[in-house]
């Protein structure tokens, strides 16, 4: 007998015909009958005794056995002991049923926002049990990609930055990331993909008015609240840890404290419009955000009214005056000049 192999697609109908075996036996009449037998074999094929037909006996799976080598023995069917043997090789050739495989169930990635547009972000990998162009995956985004964000290289599952990130606008993205092979049919696989946006501090603090006008009045007591300043951060709360101070150089006022995480505006010292009737401070706030912390400030003018807290003065304490004693009545013979603080 001779060696044979065949090829045969892993999806082949059971009882397909695979081949034909044939030894030839030199005697004549009866003693040149021969019997084909399969030698180890595991069920997957049948050969028939008589006409060395192979069939196929099973389904065929290429990803779990891609060849099998068959061992046939042909003998005499009156003296078994007068036998021969041949090989014959099944190759399995792959057909496309074996969808993408992803290496994970859902990927997940972190990016930060000030990144240049190129960055990579994460690769997407995918893999096929399948062979030759049944198992060349390409990748695509489907789902999620809010105004082009991201880019897939389409070959190496590579995602990159396409657009600029704002995590003020949006800090979290959900792509569906497509893998596709090359087969026909093509078969494909769909994946997650969340992406999220870390925060850079990118924002200045910002008051809620331009500038205040405040009026209080001259008898207010220490540690009274004046007002309350409000500034607020569109970064996250990790760059947004507000405080409020005044300038360096009006620390030494002491007419005003401003509490530091609150920014609650109290009286520091006695007021007295008398001697100062108004202020303007400047209150900056701080994000103490990282890796540089943004500050803005704005101006707080503020008008101490009167408060009624002293009595009218003559200008002079004693005045001595002469008056003739001819003087016409109504007749104007002094002035006094009285004035008040308040």
């Amino acid at each position: 007998m001779q060696l044979n192999s065949v090829h045969v697609p892993e999806d082949s109908p059971v009882g397909m015909i695979l081949g034909k075996v044939s030894a030839i036996d030199l005697d004549i009449g009866p003693n040149r009958q021969i019997i084909y037998e399969l030698i180890d074999s595991t069920g997957e094929f049948l050969l028939h005794e008589n006409s060395g037909i192979i069939r196929l006996a099973k389904t065929l799976d290429r990803e779990s056995c891609s060849f099998y080598n068959l061992t046939i023995m042909a003998y005499d069917v009156n003296m078994a002991i007068l036998n021969s043997t041949t090989y014959f090789t099944v190759n399995v050739t792959d057909i496309n049923d074996n969808a993408p495989e992803f290496e994970m169930q859902t990927y997940k990635a972190n990016i930060d926002e000030n990144v240049a547009i190129g960055t990579e972000v994460i690769r997407i990998f995918a893999t096929s049990k399948d062979t030759g162009i049944n198992a060349e995956i390409r990748y695509k985004i489907i789902n999620g990609n809010v105004n082009d964000t991201f880019m897939i290289n389409s070959k190496t599952g590579s995602v990159t930055v396409a657009n600029d990130l704002d995590y003020e606008l949006s800090n979290e993205y959900f792509l569906i990331i497509e893998a596709k092979d090359q087969g026909v049919p093509p078969l494909s696989n769909e994946v997650n993909l969340l992406i999220n946006v870390n925060d850079i501090n990118d924002n200045r603090p910002q008051f809620s008015q331009r500038s205040y006008d405040i009026v209080i009045r001259e008898d207010a007591q220490i540690n009274d609240k004046i007002y309350q300043i409000f500034a607020s951060d569109a970064d996250s709360p990790s760059n947004t840890n507000l405080t409020y101070s005044f300038e360096n150089d009006q620390l030494s006022y002491k007419e005003f404290n401003i509490e530091p995480l609150l920014g609650i505006l109290t009286v520091g010292k006695q007021l007295d419009r008398e001697m100062t009737s108004s202020y303007i401070l400047e209150i900056f706030c701080s994000d103490n955000g990282k890796p540089v912390p943004f500050s803005a400030s704005v101006f707080i003018n503020i008008e101490i009214s009167d408060y009624n807290d002293n009595a009218p003065i003559f200008d002079k304490i004693n005045q001595t005056i002469h008056l003739k004693e001819n003087r016409p009545i109504g007749f104007k013979f002094f002035e006094f000049n009285i004035y008040d603080p308040d």
